[in-house]
């Protein structure tokens, strides 16, 4: 079991896989993980962090949908302008 540092929150993660990818500059290894905060990634194993002393990278936060708006009220229809009735005889 290989233990390295999360990249996201600095716990400890679990390498739970290796594998090799093609690239334009040749085959690149990569590595998947998991930490104990429930992060899961699948990276270059060049960009792993370099141990446990090293801080952990500060991410923007991740942009959320905009809120939906609720829909705007309609203005009453129109009605026809009433006539006025004369009393049946």
């Amino acid at each position: 079991m290989n233990i390295t540092p999360c990249p996201g929150c600095g716990a400890p993660a679990e390498i739970t896989e290796r594998f090799i990818l093609a690239s334009t500059d040749g085959p690149v290894a990569h590595v998947a993980l998991s930490c104990a905060g429930g992060h899961h990634y699948r990276m270059a194993a060049d960009r792993l962090p370099a141990g446990p002393s090293r801080p952990p990278v500060s991410r923007p936060p991740t942009p959320r949908p905009p809120t939906p708006r609720p829909p705007t009220p309609r203005p009453p229809a129109s009605r026809p302008p009433r006539t006025a009735r004369t009393p049946s005889r």
